[in-house]
């Protein structure tokens, strides 16, 4: 008898998509004897000694293959966390049970051999196969052609759809790329400030992950920058460039909004690292109230049996009485002139689940009501700017009667 393990998903996989084992016991499955035969797969995460789930799976009809889709597991073991940290080019790494999880599967086999209930094996803890320890991690693949997973394109670069061209304003505090280094030896990330065409100064620094596919979140914004080297970015300063591991030369131009209000939107990319972009054009604040009332006689009688309208100020009777007034904020924001290579990449903030706006040096988590996004072109709609609904989770609560 021969136990084998067909296929099994490679790193890189996607915690949110399908992760399909398939094993194969050429003997027993469909024998004289053999009846009830299932497979069982059990699900190890993080290198844990117990398994958090045991599957079980019939053998496919004709193959005799044992299949086992856990994508539905593994996603719940990862959750994405935002808690950047101030004034630091490296504010946040995210890991495991963040970032990405490790997954063994253990799989052996029960059935009724001539009418008597076997384990095989029977021995707790033995199996017959072991999967090789996979990470999965925690973006979305959308559309592929030709491959199974977008991450393993990011490996050494950095994980966004963000066009190498942007805008930021002089007094930005935050501004996220996310990097996914695969070792723990020390990145190089360099900065030049120009004033024009002049260079000003040049930061080389070091990045050292603290694990090997450890996302590094960098802050690049002006702020953290300076506080890395002092007055690299200064009042003349119209440019700098970022560059990460010889990588993607990504330019920022620096920019004075003093007419609107600017709103720094970050999101979870589709990599599962956090991206910013400003919405630095006009702004609109709405509120939707919901007020709960009842209803109340206009009228009293008085001591002496009079029918009184109003009290001896003047003030009338309410005959419509609210006990309960709540409301949500809500507000539209607008980007400036974008272009394609925006449209692609801020379709990740459509899509993302998570969504801070920063206020006042504050993130306050926000929905993205939009239920559609069109990718919108120069050569077909000329040039055109993004319009956001942002809606905030909570609700607020005027006096209560």
């Amino acid at each position: 008898m021969s136990f084998s393990i067909k296929s099994q998903p490679a790193d890189y996989y996607s915690a949110h998509g399908d992760a399909v084992y398939v094993v194969y016991d050429d003997a027993r499955p469909g024998a004289t004897g053999y009846t009830n035969y299932k497979y069982v797969c059990d699900v190890f995460i993080n290198g844990g000694s117990t398994p958090v789930a045991s599957v079980r799976a019939v053998p496919q009809p004709g193959s005799n293959f044992g299949i086992f889709n856990i994508g539905d597991i593994i996603r719940n073991y990862v959750a994405s966390v935002f808690n950047p940290a101030a004034n630091t080019l490296v504010c946040q790494q995210t890991g495991s049970g963040e970032f990405f999880t490790s997954v063994v599967c253990g799989f052996y086999a029960e059935f009724y051999y001539l009418n008597t209930y076997t384990v095989d094996p029977s021995t707790a803890g033995t199996y017959l196969q072991s999967s090789t320890a996979t990470l999965f991690f925690n973006h979305y693949n959308g559309r592929q052609t030709g491959t199974v997973t977008s991450l393993a394109a990011f490996e050494n670069k950095v994980a966004s759809n963000r066009p190498q061209a942007n805008y930021i304003n002089s007094g930005d505090a935050y501004c996220f790329i996310p990097y996914l280094p695969t070792t723990t030896s020390g990145v190089a990330i360099q900065v030049k400030a120009y004033a024009g065409s002049t260079l000003q100064g040049t930061y080389n620094g070091t990045i050292t992950p603290s694990a090997a596919n450890n996302l590094q979140i960098l802050n690049v914004a002006p702020n953290a920058i300076n506080a890395a080297d002092a007055g690299l970015i200064t009042a003349v300063t119209t440019h700098y460039t970022v560059q990460v591991h010889s990588g993607t030369i990504y330019t920022f131009n620096i920019t004075c909004e003093a007419i609107y209000n600017s709103y720094a939107m970050h999101f979870l990319n589709q990599y599962g690292g956090f991206d910013s972009r400003n919405f630095t054009k006009l702004s609109r604040k709405a509120l939707t109230i919901t007020k709960t009332d009842f209803g109340k006689l206009p009228y009293t009688i008085d001591a002496s049996g009079q029918v009184n309208y109003y009290n001896t100020n003047n003030v009338y009777n309410e005959t419509r009485s609210t006990y309960a007034s709540q409301y949500k904020e809500k507000m539209t924001l607008n980007t400036d002139i974008i272009t394609d290579e925006e449209y692609t990449w801020l379709a990740d903030l459509i899509l993302s689940p998570l969504v801070y706006i920063e206020m006042n040096g504050y993130f306050i988590p926000c929905t993205i009501t939009a239920t559609s996004y069109e990718y919108k072109k120069r050569i077909n709609d000329k040039l055109t700017n993004l319009q956001l609904d942002v809606e905030f989770g909570d609700q607020f609560n005027a006096q209560f009667r």
